[in-house]
């Protein structure tokens, strides 16, 4: 159920503020695959298993003094697939310029209570439309 699975990526995003990356990375599958958003400075393309991800997300948290990664809001497209609306920002570690809350989206796969995917998105609408729910 796509309310479950809603939780676990709110549990997720709550023990990264509450415990740090690691606690984040446990709510993941061991295989993983996750994707930022195409064509983005930070574009690795696609990403598969925990230690390639969690280097992936280090380097934003190594980039930024007080970077933080908030959940807006959710939209359930099926069983196990939800949209989530995000936003990022912090303090640029080297040139101390402050990055307003930038939102972004997110399609996740959600299997057996563990994040199986994540593709990232500049709007909701594009996360939508790829998750088969135009908005």
């Amino acid at each position: 159920m796509s309310l479950e699975s809603i939780e676990v990526i709110r549990r997720a995003y709550d023990a990264w503020h509450l415990s740090g990356l690691d606690a984040f990375t446990e709510y993941w599958a061991e295989d993983v695959r996750w994707r930022s958003i195409e064509g983005a400075p930070d574009d690795r393309g696609p990403m598969h298993g925990r230690p390639t991800v969690r280097a992936y997300i280090e380097d934003w948290i190594d980039t930024f003094d007080q970077f933080h990664v908030d959940l807006v809001g959710f939209v359930d497209v099926d069983e196990g697939t939800v949209v989530a609306t995000l936003r990022y920002g912090g303090r640029a570690r080297h040139s101390g310029v402050e990055v307003p809350d930038t939102p972004f989206a997110a399609v996740f796969v959600v299997w057996d209570g563990r994040i199986t995917e994540c593709s990232e998105y500049e709007t909701q609408s594009q996360a939508l439309e790829v998750a088969g729910r135009p908005g």
